[in-house]
């Protein structure tokens, strides 16, 4: 218990459980309920108020949502409920995601007794069902997809409410309901008719085992490590005297002219198949891909590559012949598990070469071939060290062998951007030699597609696998459907848009940009997964991003809908053109689908009223995929007065210095945070613990730590409640000033806030203001101190509301300020006790004390005397000097030359100290007599605080260097 509080005798049994983790529980599940009872977070339409329509992503109903979750969600309620402070009036919807394949990967893994998924699923369950029984029936019916995103909708739910989220929860909706499906077939039409929706054949991330295209959210850790296609060249090499190829996948085809060999594997299983033609010679494994990416494919059988090895190949283009040579570093999961090698600029391949050649799997005889002549930044030749450029930086590096595999990749980007930036082909190069090499792979790249010697082939970015394990390949699919946003109309409609929109943090919009202008063709329909039925083609879904991009507007009716019972039926296109466009006739639209125009007319209302969302607040991954849509989908269907308003970009959280994911299972399950922390304890700390847009380690040591903060914070508010209101008036100076510290304070939260620079402003009136009154306490007493709370007590509940609501409602009942503090708008009546001149005077005392705290702690050393130095006569004097000229001029050299004149020996000080009071001007100070006053009338308290006597010195009565002693910032020495 803090010191406050054991001093004051009158603190009754009951705030005493106000402080315990029991009594905390207690109070936020009474608020919790009473808030819900009256619906105090379902706004109306309110023509006199501001609106602000603030949104989330909305969570993935797959399983419990983890405290990561709850760091986006508790952001978002702190700016829903600060701007519910300023008077606004504030839409916080929700909804469940549940489209697409996650839950289906699920349902799968279930259906086949998947022993892991379901100790997962058991794991996931038991916050909301005890019994063993219970569960196994749960996961029975989780078989059925839609019964897993059911379940866990409700979680959601559930948890957003144990944290306090001041949601309006009559707008909740999942991706699944038919409701839902009806808006997103709008949507499609409506990007239909721009023009941007298409059918055809282009790559794509594909699941052969769910017959699927694949993105984000179907991929395992690809929201946290993102998959992309790679294009790649496909170079046939033609062995020798047989009509047969060996294909080799490659991003530098420039790198084809140093060909010394091709490596295989013999320890992994090889086919012959036709393709377009010719026969290759592959990997089993890439067989599904070949199958995915080209047509005309006929697989002719197994291949034993041993068959081959010594043999040779002709390299394409410069006809050399190179040997086949074993290698067993071969991935058969990448490419067409065929690879080339070209050792001159390729650290790896050289060290594979060097090791064959050791080990005997290659003659002695084949050498290096280099191909890149490379000049430095000032156009000098670089001269490599030994046969080659990957010899040379192998000996810088000191790689010893192909497992030194981080010194390998140092190694390589070094020269690989050397010679991006400085190289060019030589004349080993034939017809390419002379171009530069950051144009010679496309160059080479057509050369082969124009021979029919390559081909263009995909991979992915990196080794992914759905959710339910299954590989994820790139795919070549016939008749699959897109969104096209290449077109430059559509480009610049978008850009636009976000040229309009504020974007937090600045930096990141650029990174928007960069991912407008990278996103071209998406894929948007799958044929398998939860969603809405494309209405073109309705044996395809819309995948789950495409139909997660405008839905904020569906929040402003679906209220609406679910109040009246409104069929799916009746939500044709033309009821959504006209509530959401304002085209057709009201009369006309009535009584064709049936639905009374009244009610029409409400949710063309509050379209109008609510129009799009003010304020996005949102996460990284979402930048690439959901944030893109987001922009070009609002920018294509709306007129501007309905576009988004702002983004902001916020941080992720990790957990003892890991990232949080489903899969890894390392995330506290949100709802066990009322239990193990409390939910403001949580919320706070959130808050407190880093900047909004940078990732947060989340440390229980550190919530620990904040919790005495808190504990003392609440101990000392419940305390002031029982202390009667004084008059301003009636106080005394130091009172006053800790008033005038409050409400400087609060003046400085709104600015931090209105930033969002919420953690610092929660620094100011928490951090802060706790050691502002611990000071007032050491000043003056606690009776005082809490006197004073009292009196500031509503106005500091209010500003705390927004982080800690639950216990802020408790005190603002007890305190009889009003119904609900969630709800109370601020009043910013008190920034008339806002008295700097008052601030600055007891500066004086501050500095007196903090510079004595310091002498003490870094002598270490037993004092018996503190001596206090009041400065000189004279340096008063030049202060009221200075004092008058900032009040006529800011010329500094007219102010230096009077002062210099004036005052001779302070020429040192004046060079110095003059120019930092030129913008701000100077501090308030006392008359050398009044400082003295209030300096002797502290020395109690001084002797009180150290066990010491002391005394006031006049510098003008002693020798001494007195060069930064000045009015309000006296001399300390201890004795």
């Amino acid at each position: 218990m803090s010191k406050l509080v054991k001093n004051y005798i009158n603190y009754t049994d009951l705030e005493k459980s106000m402080i315990t983790k029991e009594s905390q529980k207690a109070i936020e599940e009474k608020w919790q309920k009473k808030w819900e009872i009256e619906q105090i977070f379902e706004p109306q339409i309110d023509s006199k108020k501001e609106k602000f329509f603030i949104t989330v992503p909305y969570p993935y109903g797959n399983s419990a949502l983890h405290i990561g979750h709850g760091r986006t969600n508790t952001t978002a309620d702190l700016i829903a409920r600060y701007n519910r402070l300023k008077g606004k009036n504030v839409l916080f919807p929700m909804g469940y995601h549940v489209s697409g394949s996650p839950v289906l990967a699920i349902s799968d893994s279930l259906l086949r007794g998947d022993k892991k998924q379901i100790e997962i699923t058991r794991e996931a369950i038991s916050d909301y069902v005890k019994d063993k029984k219970s569960q196994d029936e749960l996961i029975e019916k989780f078989k059925e997809p839609r019964e897993i995103a059911k379940f866990f909708s409700s979680t959601i739910k559930d948890s957003f409410k144990s944290i306090g989220l001041s949601i309006d929860w009559r707008r909740d909706f999942t991706t699944g309901d038919e409701i839902y499906n009806k808006f997103i077939e709008w949507q499609y039409k409506k990007l239909d008719e721009k023009g941007i929706l298409v059918q055809g054949k282009y790559p794509i991330l594909y699941s052969p085992e769910d017959k699927n295209a694949v993105g984000e959210d179907d991929i395992k850790d690809g929201d946290i490590d993102k998959v992309s296609l790679q294009e790649m060249s496909c170079i046939l090499f033609k062995l020798k005297d047989e009509n047969k190829y060996l294909p080799a996948t490659t991003l530098r085809p420039d790198a084809l002219f140093g060909t010394t060999n091709m490596w295989v594997n013999p320890n992994i299983e090889h086919a012959e198949l036709k393709v377009e033609g010719k026969i290759w010679i592959i990997a089993k494994k890439a067989i599904i891909k070949i199958n995915h990416q080209y047509e005309n494919v006929e697989i002719l059988g197994d291949f034993d590559i041993k068959n081959i090895l010594g043999k040779s190949v002709i390299t394409p283009l410069i006809e050399r012949e190179v040997p086949i040579a074993s290698a067993f570093f071969i991935d058969e999961n990448h490419g067409t598990g065929i690879v080339y090698s070209s050792p001159a600029g390729a650290p790896h391949d050289f060290m594979a070469l060097f090791e064959a050649k050791k080990d005997g799997r290659i003659g002695m005889d084949v050498n290096v071939i280099n191909t890149v002549e490379t000049i430095d930044k000032k156009g000098r030749k670089i001269e490599y060290i030994g046969s080659c450029p990957a010899e040379d930086k192998i000996k810088k590096f000191k790689v010893e062998s192909s497992n030194d595999l981080e010194k390998l990749e140092n190694a390589k980007q070094e020269l690989y951007k050397e010679e991006h930036y400085g190289g060019k082909l030589n004349d080993n190069a034939g017809e390419f030699s002379g171009i530069p090499i950051k144009f010679a792979k496309e160059k080479v790249k057509e050369k082969l597609l124009e021979k029919n010697l390559g081909l263009i082939f995909y991979e992915t970015s990196r080794r992914a696998v759905t959710r339910s394990g299954g590989d994820v390949i790139v795919a070549n699919l016939e008749g699959q459907w897109f969104l096209d946003y290449t077109k430059k109309e559509t480009k610049d409609k978008a850009f636009e848009l976000l040229n309009e929109m504020e974007y937090n943090p600045q930096r990141m919009r650029d990174t928007q940009k960069g991912y407008l202008d990278w996103v071209s063709m998406r894929p948007c329909a799958r044929r398998r997964g939860i969603g809405t039925p494309l209405p073109f083609d309705r044996e395809w879904i819309i995948e789950p991003l495409s139909d997660s991009t405008i839905y904020q507007m569906f929040y402003v009716i679906v209220h609406i809908i679910k109040r009246e019972k409104i069929s799916p039926e009746k939500l044709e296109p033309l009821l959504f053109d006209y509530i959401f466009l304002g085209n057709g006739n009201i009369t006309l639209i009535s009584e064709e689908i049936g639905l009374d125009e009244k009610i029409i007319k409400e949710m063309r209302n509050e379209i109008q009223y609510w129009k799009s969302f003010d304020f996005r607040y949102t996460n990284p991954p979402h930048l690439s995929n959901h944030l893109s849509f987001l922009i070009y989908h609002y920018a294509l269907i709306f007129e501007k007065e309905y576009w988004p308003k702002s983004i902001t970009v916020g941080g992720l959280m990790i957990k003892d210095g890991a990232k949080i994911s489903k899969s890894k299972g390392n995330g506290l399950p949100l709802v066990r945070v009322k239990d193990k922390y409390g939910s403001d304890l949580y919320r706070l700390y959130v808050c407190l613990a880093s900047n909004y847009d940078v990732e947060m380690d989340f440390r229980d040591e550190d919530i620990f730590q904040l919790e005495k903060k808190f504990d003392k914070w609440k101990e000392l508010l419940f305390s002031s409640l029982d202390k009667p209101i004084k008059k301003y008036s009636e106080f005394s100076k130091v009172n006053k000033w800790l008033i005038s510290k409050f409400y400087s304070r609060v003046k400085e939260y709104f600015e931090l806030f209105d930033k969002l620079r919420m953690r610092e402003a929660y620094v100011a009136i928490l951090y802060e203001f706790l050691n502002d009154m611990n000071y007032h306490e050491r000043r003056t007493s606690f009776d005082e101190t809490l006197q004073v709370i009292r009196f500031l007590a509503k106005d500091y509940i209010l500003l705390m509301t927004p982080v800690v609501p639950h216990i802020c409602e408790e005190l603002f009942e007890k305190g009889k300020f009003g119904k609900y503090a969630s709800t109370e708008q601020f009043s910013f009546e008190g920034e008339k006790h806002i008295d700097k001149s008052l601030e600055d005077i007891e500066s004086i005392v501050e500095n007196v004390i903090s510079e004595i705290s310091r002498q003490r702690d870094s002598k270490n050393e037993i004092f018996s005397k503190i001596s206090i130095i009041q400065a000189k006569t004279q340096r008063f004097a030049l202060f009221d000097t200075l004092k008058k000229l900032l009040s006529e001029s800011k010329d500094i050299k007219k102010i230096f030359s009077v002062l210099n004149e004036s005052y001779p020996e302070d020429k040192k000080f004046i060079s110095k100290f003059v120019p930092k009071t030129l913008g701000g001007g100077l501090n308030e100070y006392l008359s050398k007599k009044e400082e003295r006053k209030l300096l002797e009338s502290i020395i109690p308290f001084l002797e009180k605080e150290y066990s010491v006597k002391v005394e006031i010195i006049d510098a003008d009565s002693i020798e001494t260097n007195f060069g930064s002693i000045m009015p309000g910032k006296v001399g300390i020495n201890l004795s």
